[in-house]
């Protein structure tokens, strides 16, 4: 179990797994208060501790490995005011996807540069900042995406709009 808790106090719970875990036994499950809950694969021990505590997404991944020159990815929009749309460069990856919801599978060609970037749904601005840490996409790998912040902040407000990665497999 990992807890992340972010300024204005966000808190990201990923892959709980208390109820059953003997080094967790001072843990009280009622007590952990997330906003949102990141699974990253359908074991039963992360599951059953999700289920307690959800209030917001329950999101199922690809646990395949991606075929040979493939890298599969999901987005997921956690930006609470506004629907958005996710590029790969100038590829539109994701269109129009509101808070809480989620893509389906979306695969690109591995070996693939660009950076990644948000717009509000139909828009012309990016926002926030372009994520290019992971400019090249890498084969047989499945990542989940998630945007994350608030719309309409300036990108040097730690609250505006970023991206991030999990990955996987």
């Amino acid at each position: 179990m990992r807890c992340i808790e972010f300024i204005k106090k966000i808190q990201l719970l990923f892959d709980p797994f208390i109820t059953q875990n003997p080094l967790a036994k001072t843990v009280d499950i009622k007590k952990i208060k997330a906003d949102y809950i990141l699974v990253s694969h359908g074991h039963y021990d992360h599951i059953t501790d999700t289920a307690a505590n959800i209030q917001s997404v329950m999101l199922t991944d690809a646990s395949n490995k991606a075929d040979s020159g493939i890298t599969k990815y999901r987005f997921i929009n956690l930006i609470p005011n506004g629907s958005v749309d996710l590029y790969f460069g100038t590829l539109k990856v994701a269109s129009n996807i509101a808070y809480k919801q989620a893509t389906d599978t979306f695969s690109l060609a591995a070996g693939q540069t660009g950076a990644w970037s948000l717009r509000l749904a139909g828009g012309a601005t990016t926002l926030g900042t372009t994520y290019t840490s992971t400019s090249t996409t890498v084969n047989q790998r499945v990542f989940t995406i998630y945007s994350r912040g608030y719309a309409g902040l300036a990108t040097a407000d730690i609250r505006s709009p970023k991206i991030s990665f999990l990955y996987n497999k």
